[in-house]
Order: C-alpha cells, then sequence, then structure tokens
C-alpha cells in the first residue's frame, strides 16, 4: 500500500514536472522586436473540472487577465479534465509546491481546511446580499460573543483568545465579564492600543495572516509565549472568515494549546 502511494505522488510530481518543462520549452527564446530579451514567466494551472464549468471558465478568465495585466510577459496554460490529477492530488500537489494554482470548489479542500466547510452549507441563503447582510449584523457578532462566552464557562476555559482586526469582537465579550482571562489578538496598532480600554481585554500584537490555521497558531504561539496560556490549557478562539475583513465574527473553535494543527 506504501508503495503504491510513494508511485503516485512520484507520478504527480513527474507530471507536474513535465507540464512546467513543457512551458518553459515554449517561452524559450523569446525576445523583443529589437533584438533585446524580454524576461517572461510561465506557469500550469490545474483543475479537475470539464471545459465547460464554471470552474474551468473562472480558471480561462484568470489566465487571460493574467496575460492581459503583463502585456504577455506572463502566461498561465491550463490543464483542464484532470490532466494532472484529481481534486485531492491537485491539492497535495499544489502543497508539495509542483503547481502553483489550482481552481476547484471547497468541497475538496475541506479535508484540509475544516473551516471552509461553512461555505458548503446547502440553501442557507436566497442570495449574496442576504449572506453578507446576516454576517454583517451586529446581532450575530453579539450573538457568537455571547456562545463564545457560555462555552468557555461550561469547558473551564483558561482564556478567551479573539482574532480581530478591529478589536471589535474583543469588545463585545468583554460586556460578558468572562471569569477567564479575555487575549484580544490583532495585526492592527491602532487595535491594540484601544482594546487596552476595555474591561479585562489583555490586546497582543500578532502578524496578519491569510490562512485560516495559520492564523490561529499565530494567536496561540504568542498568546503562550507571553505567558497568557500554558501548554495544555483549554481555550476558547473566536474569529471571522473570511479573514481580514472587519464585523464577520462568524466562527468559534475550542483548542487545546500546544495541539494545534499545523
Amino acid at each position: 500500500m506504501k508503495k503504491m502511494t510513494k508511485k503516485k505522488k512520484l507520478f504527480r510530481k513527474v507530471t507536474a514536472l513535465a507540464a512546467v518543462i513543457a512551458l518553459g520549452a515554449s517561452l524559450a527564446g523569446c525576445g523583443s522586436s529589437d533584438g533585446e530579451t524580454t524576461q517572461r514567466y510561465s506557469w500550469p494551472l490545474a483543475t479537475a473540472s470539464p471545459e465547460d464549468t464554471v470552474t474551468q471558465i473562472f480558471a480561462e478568465k484568470f489566465a487571460e487577465e493574467i496575460s492581459e495585466l503583463s502585456d504577455g510577459r506572463m502566461k498561465i496554460q491550463v490543464y483542464a479534465n484532470s490532466t494532472l490529477g484529481g481534486d485531492r492530488d491537485l491539492l497535495e500537489t499544489c502543497a508539495d509546491g509542483d503547481i502553483p494554482f489550482v481552481v476547484q470548489n471547497t468541497a475538496p479542500q475541506v479535508s484540509f481546511m475544516g473551516d471552509l466547510a461553512v461555505f458548503d452549507l446547502p440553501c442557507v441563503f436566497d442570495s449574496l446580499d442576504e449572506c453578507r447582510e446576516k454576517i454583517d449584523n451586529p446581532d450575530v457578532t453579539d450573538a457568537i460573543s455571547h456562545a463564545t462566552c457560555m462555552t468557555a464557562i461550561d469547558i473551564n476555559a483558561a482564556a478567551i483568545v479573539t482574532v480581530t482586526k478591529s478589536g471589535k469582537t474583543a469588545r463585545m465579550i468583554s460586556r460578558y465579564r468572562p471569569k477567564c482571562a479575555i487575549i484580544g489578538c490583532t495585526p492592527s496598532e491602532k487595535s491594540y492600543y484601544q482594546m487596552n480600554l476595555s474591561w479585562g481585554v489583555t490586546p497582543l500584537m500578532i502578524q496578519e495572516e491569510t490562512d485560516t490555521e495559520a492564523l490561529f497558531n499565530n494567536a496561540m504561539e504568542s498568546a503562550e509565549q507571553h505567558g497568557y496560556v500554558q501548554h495544555g490549557d483549554l481555550a476558547v478562539i473566536t474569529a471571522g472568515i473570511p479573514l481580514g475583513i472587519s464585523g464577520t465574527t462568524n466562527l468559534i473553535r475550542v483548542v487545546v494549546t500546544g495541539h494545534l494543527k499545523k
């Protein structure tokens, strides 16, 4: 079984490498009309979808936009129909750095990033506008904040860790006066100083991340390094998805300090 897995991974790498080499060969010797060499770049983009799907149409449009915005100096070659592998194969190959671009829906990505499952909830909203309205509703943030505090009480958490850009989530949680520590993690210096004014909130500067797991790891590791939580402590994390947008608090997670996924 292990031998088959190794062979499969090797096949993926060889296939991806062949695609990159082919692209490099197709652009070799490119130059301008006056004889000066023009630096050009090329990358493969893979999908497991047929040509007539939304996923494939998006991939083709992305390739067109890259070519247009770079005046033809950058080329994206789209490989459809699982040419370079199925959905899981493509994700693993992308994670290994062999393919830089993969376009697919969220379903196959959930096994790698569990929080993405929220986007696969069926028919929760009738339109994107309704979805945005509900997520941005202050009542939602208030409900999440209250649920966070109740969860912390139920599991006797050592701390509530909020990952917030504006500081609003930490302030909302502060209103409920939880007995455990409130750690407000933020990449914003302005929010860092503002959170000092909220009851029971200990502000903590962290690096901004675009990946949920990396963000949570960063927040918990920083809190542990500063002595706000100890290795093995239970903590409740609350944040918003998508990341980097103020006022979208919609996620609660219970974690064990020092045992988050890398």
